[in-house]
C-alpha cells in the first residue's frame, strides 16, 4: 500500500521540478489586448520578468517604464508587441517633418 503512494509523491515532485526549471527558459506575456497569455523564449536562463503584463508596461511613460522593467520593455520590442526605439524615431520624426513650415513652401 506504500509503494503507490510513494511513486506518486516521486512523480508529483519530479513534474513540479520540470515545471519550475521550465519557467525559467520562459516569459510569459499577456495583457488585455491579447485573449490567450503568449510565451517567449527567454536570450538566457533565470527567473527575473518570467511574467510580463502589457498594460503594467504601456500604461506609464515609456522613459519610466524603460527604467522600471527593461528586460520586459526589450522582450516586448524583440517580439513585436510594441514599436522598437528605432520604428519610434522614425514615425516622430516622419510626424515632425510634415509639419514643418519649410515642408509648405514645397
Amino acid at each position: 500500500m506504500k509503494r503507490p503512494k510513494i511513486a506518486a509523491a516521486v512523480v508529483l515532485l519530479v513534474a513540479t521540478m520540470i515545471i519550475v526549471a521550465g519557467f525559467g527558459f520562459l516569459h510569459v506575456i499577456n495583457g488585455s489586448s491579447l485573449s490567450v497569455p503568449h510565451v517567449v523564449l527567454k536570450s538566457s536562463f533565470g527567473y527575473s520578468d518570467t511574467f510580463i503584463n502589457i498594460d503594467k508596461i504601456t500604461g506609464m511613460p515609456w522613459v519610466f517604464a524603460k527604467l522600471k522593467y527593461p528586460i520586459g520593455c526589450k522582450v516586448l520590442q524583440d517580439s513585436k508587441y510594441i514599436e522598437s526605439d528605432e520604428a519610434f524615431e522614425l514615425r516622430v520624426k516622419g510626424k515632425y517633418e510634415s509639419n514643418t513650415l519649410a515642408k509648405s513652401f514645397d
